[in-house]
């Protein structure tokens, strides 16, 4: 569902933080698909 491109600069923490985002995100946006 999700991706992310690494580029210079961004360290561990920020990727980690981003996909963590995303998981909330696909979360809340299946939530809203089936109704709840």
């Amino acid at each position: 569902k999700g991706y992310y491109v690494s580029t210079v600069g961004l360290d561990e923490e920020m990727i980690k933080e981003y996909i963590r985002n995303q998981e909330k995100n696909d979360i809340h946006r299946d939530q809203l698909k089936l109704g709840m």
